[in-house]
């Protein structure tokens, strides 16, 4: 069963460690904001406001700094498929 969330309030930091876990994610920013992530040798990637992540082999760090207003879909490993 996915875990579908909603958030309207302001992270308490500027960026978040994301680590490999084998999920799948489909995040929505609903003011229409890029979203920045970071890798292991901070080379900096700038996606959609619209997002679907997969599976990763590595951590990432996203910049959550104006992350607010968003929505989504949050599968457990192996559960995109059910």
């Amino acid at each position: 069963m996915p875990n579908i969330w909603y958030n309207e309030t302001n992270p308490p930091h500027a960026r978040r460690l994301t680590l490999p876990d084998g999920s799948i994610d489909l995040v929505i920013d609903l003011y229409d904001r890029k979203t920045r992530i970071h890798n292991r040798y901070d080379s900096e990637t700038t996606l959609a406001s619209s997002i679907i992540s997969g599976p990763h082999t590595d951590y990432y760090i996203t910049d959550s700094s104006s992350e607010r207003f968003m929505i989504g879909v949050h599968f457990k490993p192996g559960g995109a498929g059910s």
